[in-house]
């Protein structure tokens, strides 16, 4: 039955693909990348040719009429993989309703910042909002349905979005994105789809921007997560999350902060359902000196977890990170980043240095 389920599914992407690619010659397409090369080292380990890691991120979007379409590819020299592959609709001038494989819309960081690194001021991501095979708190992608659109009003406008789809598995022993090996959530693959280790979730976001023409704005969102495990597929972890942001934007300085409240319910070992709850927030000040440099600070932490069982299988999730950091914009589309982050990890501390050279093309 599961050969069965798969064949379709494997049958229903390939005329999704051929669809696109044959209103490719029609469409009105854009096309873009991001490229990096970035070095790390954790204090106390070896430094080699392993801790240097290209990679890639592309992009292609594009509408026919009313038909649109959205492909993000990731590659490096051990990954390659579909971020989004996303087909939709324009109901209107404002609104947007997409089938595929998308990112997760919670808080903010998650929702601007996508895979393409020069984007985003620093190298690494807060902590709470990596992607989840490097140590995230929330499923990074859904594969489902998507409706986003904005409601303007005057200068202000608000931004809607409702998620629901498959959300991911918790599993180990995997490295994904450069990340360490260990205990982390993998998504589902569009490519080589295995519905059954995979369970649903939703997402529901709101924000608010005062001015349309100004980066300042803030919102909430709650997110209901089933994740089944690798170790016991038919067990699963349920996963309620609530949170608020605020990106406050004043000439030079920007201040990004988020704040997330975590209900977990996790399977016992003994029957029954461990409940718990936390919380996990950071706070990330930047001051842009002219236009070329821009020292930045990522403080993260995580509240009255209480040895949570949740964040016991998350093993690449650092409880408490410390951040300080430069960019140098050499160009409009190149920057240098340099950095470094004091890391807790549940039963570990360790430091760890970050240089990247990213930039965007064309």
């Amino acid at each position: 039955m599961q050969d069965y389920v798969e064949g379709k599914l494997v049958k229903l992407l390939s005329t999704l693909l051929l669809s696109v690619c044959s209103t490719l010659a029609y469409a009105d397409v854009d096309f873009f990348a991001f490229t990096e090369v970035r070095a790390d080292h954790v204090e106390g380990a070896n430094f080699s040719a392993k801790n240097v890691k290209p990679s890639a991120t592309l992009f292609l979007s594009g509408e026919f009429e009313r038909a649109i379409f959205l492909v993000e590819a990731f590659v490096a020299e051990d990954v390659e993989s579909a971020e989004r592959l996303q087909l939709g609709w324009k109901l209107n001038d404002s609104t947007q309703a997409w089938v595929g494989r998308y990112h997760n819309p919670f808080g903010y960081y998650h929702t601007e910042y996508h895979h393409g690194n020069y984007l985003q001021t620093s190298i690494a991501r807060p902590a709470m909002v990596n992607f989840g095979g490097g140590g995230g708190l929330v499923p990074s992608h859904f594969t489902g349905a998507l409706l986003e659109g904005n409601i303007e009003q005057g200068e202000s406008a608000w931004h809607y979005t409702l998620a629901a789809g498959m959300t991911s598995q918790l599993t180990t022993g995997i490295d994904h994105h450069g990340g360490a090996a260990g205990g982390g959530l993998t998504d589902f693959d569009i490519f080589n789809p295995k519905a059954g280790n995979h369970d649903y979730g939703y997402t529901a976001r709101l924000a608010y921007q005062p001015n349309m023409l100004d980066e300042t704005q803030w919102g909430g969102f709650v997110t209901h997560d089933t994740i089944k495990t690798s170790d016991s597929p038919k067990e699963e972890i349920t996963l309620d999350v609530a949170g608020v942001f605020v990106n406050y934007q004043q000439q030079q300085l920007r201040l990004i902060s988020e704040v997330y409240y975590f209900y977990t319910q996790v399977p016992s070992h003994h029957g029954g359902e461990q409940k718990d709850d936390f919380i996990a927030a950071y706070v990330q000040a930047e001051y842009a000196i002219n236009s070329s440099w821009t020292p930045y600070a990522i403080y993260g932490d995580t509240f009255a977890n209480n040895g949570n069982e949740y964040l016991k299988l998350l093993s690449k999730y650092a409880e408490k990170t410390k951040t300080v950091g430069i960019r140098w914009d050499i160009t409009n589309e190149q920057a240098f980043k340099l950095e470094y982050t004091a890391r807790e990890f549940d039963h570990d501390h360790s430091g760890i240095w970050l240089f990247n050279w990213t930039a965007a093309w064309p």
